[in-house]
């Protein structure tokens, strides 16, 4: 989690992992306000098999307002993205971003590393210098 997040699963303003969620998003699976990966979901969504979004943009499978595939927002796309688990998912998680409690939960989410992180550094830290003289005292 962060500004920038990378790793398996990552979420951040810009994301890239396995699992991507973030501003630009870029992975296998990914979802984001920009998405790129194998299969992407977003306001603007590059997929290399699928995608799904308002400018959406794929080999195979593409749906939303401005579709560009070889299935571009037919029965097939609709079909596939309708029976894909990724692309329910991931459109139950872009709704539920939008309900009152998601933002408290975010931020508490994103704030909670950033404390364990400070704690533990200033506690390593004080063991640290607690082994170091200065030299006035020698």
């Amino acid at each position: 989690m962060g500004g920038l997040a990378l790793g398996l699963a990552a979420c951040g303003g810009a994301a890239f992992g396995g699992l991507a969620l973030g501003g630009l998003a870029v992975g296998g699976l990914a979802v984001g306000g920009g998405a790129i990966g194998y299969l992407a979901v977003g306001g603007g969504a590059i997929g290399w098999k699928a995608a799904a979004g308002g400018l959406a943009i794929a080999q195979e499978f593409a749906q939303g307002g401005t579709a560009i595939a070889q299935h571009a927002s037919d029965e097939a796309a609709r079909a596939f993205v309708q029976n894909s688990s990724f692309f329910t998912r991931a459109a139950s998680l872009l709704k539920s971003s939008s309900s009152p409690w998601a933002l408290p939960v975010i931020l508490v989410l994103s704030l909670v590393p950033a404390v364990a992180m400070t704690t533990l550094q200033r506690r390593l830290g004080r063991s640290a210098l607690r082994g170091r003289q200065r030299p006035e005292q020698r």
